[in-house]
């Protein structure tokens, strides 16, 4: 039995929910492993520093915030990251990207040109400290 144009874009239009209600499951389930793997991450790294300094198991979150500032926040540290990352070739993970859309036939448009008369953003400075 042939079906209607009508019956034909219903049946389409059931398939394109089902399949973005599949998409949203997936997506949810690949945000889940990455906070999965992050809080392990985060919570082997807190094991470790907490056996090489047992002290601070009893600091407060804003004690403890200090104490990586003053230690790994400064030009000393970041030399020391910058040689263990040298040493094991370690390179940062990239981001992972948020979902795309489904593919357009829209050409990417062009990042915008500065002018002559506008002024470069510069990075902050990493050797100023802010108190």
């Amino acid at each position: 039995m042939a079906k209607s144009r009508t019956e034909k874009i219903a049946s389409y239009d059931e398939q394109i929910a089902n399949l973005q209600k599949k998409r949203t499951e997936e997506l949810d389930k690949q945000k889940q492993e990455e906070k999965d793997e992050r809080e392990k991450r985060q919570r082997k790294r807190g094991e470790i520093l907490e056996k090489l300094i047992p002290e601070t198991v009893n600091l407060t979150i804003e004690q403890f915030t200090t104490l990586l500032n003053k230690t790994t926040a400064n030009p000393f540290g970041r030399d020391k990251l910058a040689e263990i990352l040298k040493e094991n070739e370690v390179k940062p993970k990239p981001q992972t990207a948020p979902p795309s859309s489904p593919p357009t036939n829209e050409k990417p448009k062009p990042l915008p040109q500065s002018t002559p008369h506008e002024k470069p953003t510069q990075p902050p400075n990493p050797n100023e400290h802010k108190n």
